[in-house]
């Protein structure tokens, strides 16, 4: 795979996760704090909105880095793998350590997947066709 496709994948899969958090907010709210009061959902909903634009965000940058020169996508793909892997090391932090709600299983794979395509394309060889 190319890292011009690696890099349309990951736009893709984080295009969808931030507008779903923009989209439906307060389901996901809901469904990550099932407990809580209607005061903390609109706080929850609020948070998650922002983190939708965050996620926006890393989706653009991406679509954007997929025409660079392939150095500076491939640095662009490990600065990405040690963000996806910092975020999955923070869904440990809420979900175990303090344990603030139930330990998220669906996003933490789907941030290790992203976190290991990143690192794995970002050292993989690639031919070099300018010959």
């Amino acid at each position: 795979m190319s890292l011009k496709n690696v890099m349309t994948v990951i736009t893709v899969v984080t295009g969808l996760v931030g507008l779903g958090f923009i989209i439906f907010p307060t389901i996901i709210t809901n469904q990550v704090f099932p407990t809580v009061g209607e005061e903390a959902i609109m706080v929850g909903v609020f948070h998650r909105q922002i983190m939708g634009a965050m996620v926006l965000v890393f989706s653009i940058f991406h679509w954007f880095m997929r025409d660079a020169e392939e150095v500076i996508a491939k640095r662009f793909l490990f600065a990405s793998g040690i963000s996806f892997l910092l975020n999955a090391l923070i869904l440990l932090k809420v979900g175990v350590i303090d344990p603030v709600t139930t330990f998220p299983f669906p996003p933490f794979i789907l941030l290790l997947i992203l976190s290991s395509a990143s690192f794995y394309f970002s050292k993989k060889e690639y031919p070099d066709l300018t010959q």
